[in-house]
């Protein structure tokens, strides 16, 4: 490793940061801001498994589905077609707002990376299982294991995705985790993991909630769409019959007009927006009359710019939607399965959620200039 550090206030930031999604991106944007803002230099490692490119993850899904004549040709033609013109979207954002290190595998993490002041963990679900097939794992490099352990190391909003970890995986995690200096996580469920390890740890919010209201609207109104009728939006990651229903109730109730985010071909409800920029992602929630969406930073979105909103608890990893809710007191916006019927018309305090918003934000950011000066 290059032992030459570049000054003592560079921040090396590992987080989910090149996934071909909205929230990964936005949410590792904003680590990178606030940091900054802190008088940090912060860069994020470019740092992707090698069993996560778009050939990989083609072959495993296919195979996954049955490997069935049908599965294949999807994976292999319109869905790896739809994943390669997202990863270019993502790619392209990430050159005009990412500070990033020079590409890193397994193996380069190990040896060119130069030595940073600070070792920070990021958001997102960086301690869940990663790659794909056989080699699906939780991965040790998201917990700095290739760094030594007289660096200074933390985390910040980091987050597991599940309520709890096999027998196994939590020896492991405690093994990584002794090295940190200082750990906060963004799910409460996280902070139980953490403290069945031993360790002390603080709940803290995911970054798109630091850095405010005003950066993202500034970044959403960069572009040039217009907004030309009342639109109720969509956006749901994983395929599923009960938001179609949502949808199609809100629709008959409101009357609204329906747009629905998407980077894949699969069939949506209401007209397709497909793989907007992310500035276009974001001016889609600012300027939307009512959300439906089974993401957490789809709901993070919602909050942020104040937005009536429904959320599709999805069957796996909702455990960080239902945190977030339960963090702002906004249980009632979830739908889950074997919920009857939902409500369009609850009402929302946003002075109550904005308020508490800024309290939690406070407090995070609190938290983190400590655990980066002390």
């Amino acid at each position: 490793m290059d032992n030459s550090i570049i000054n003592n206030k560079t921040i090396a930031i590992i987080t989910r940061h090149a996934v071909p999604n909205y929230g990964s991106f936005l949410q590792s944007y904003a680590t990178q801001k606030v940091l900054e803002q802190l008088g940090y230099k912060a860069s994020i490692v470019n740092y992707n498994r090698s069993d996560e490119s778009t050939t990989v993850l083609a072959r495993n899904y296919s195979t996954i589905s049955g490997n069935s004549i049908k599965s294949r040709v999807y994976y292999n033609s319109l869905w790896r077609l739809s994943h390669l013109i997202a990863c270019n979207k993502f790619m392209d954002a990430r050159k005009k707002y990412l500070k990033e290190t020079q590409y890193l595998d397994e193996k380069s993490l190990r040896t060119k990376l130069k030595k940073y002041s600070v070792y920070l963990t990021g958001s997102d679900q960086v301690w869940n299982k990663v790659g794909s097939g056989e080699t699906e794992e939780i991965d040790e490099n998201y917990f700095w294991n290739s760094i030594d352990e007289d660096n200074r190391i933390i985390s910040y909003a980091a987050s597991f995705g599940e309520k709890g970890l096999s027998e196994d995986d939590l020896k492991k995690c405690a093994n990584w985790l002794k090295k940190y200096n200082h750990i906060s996580v963004r799910e409460n469920s996280g902070c139980d993991i953490i403290r069945a390890i031993g360790m002390d740890v603080q709940q803290v919010l995911d970054p798109v909630f630091l850095v405010g209201r005003e950066f993202w609207s500034r970044m959403a109104d960069s572009c040039t769409i217009r907004k030309k009728y009342r639109y109720l939006l969509v956006y749901n990651l994983h395929s599923s019959s009960r938001i179609d229903e949502a949808v199609q109730k809100a629709v008959d109730e409101k009357k609204y007009r329906i747009k629905c985010i998407g980077t894949t071909f699969r069939r949506t409800i209401g007209k397709k927006v497909f793989c907007p920029s992310v500035e276009e992602f974001l001016w889609y929630f600012k300027n939307a009359d009512y959300i439906i969406a089974d993401s957490f930073h789809a709901t993070a979105f919602s909050i942020i710019f104040n937005k009536p909103f429904t959320v599709i608890l999805p069957k796996q990893f909702s455990t960080r939607i239902e945190s977030i809710l339960s963090l702002f007191g906004l249980e009632d916006r979830a739908y889950s399965i074997g919920d009857k019927s939902f409500c369009l018309n609850k009402n929302i305090d946003w002075d109550r959620i904005n308020k508490k918003v800024a309290d939690e934000r406070k407090n995070s950011i609190e938290w983190l200039k400590s655990a980066l000066e002390s």
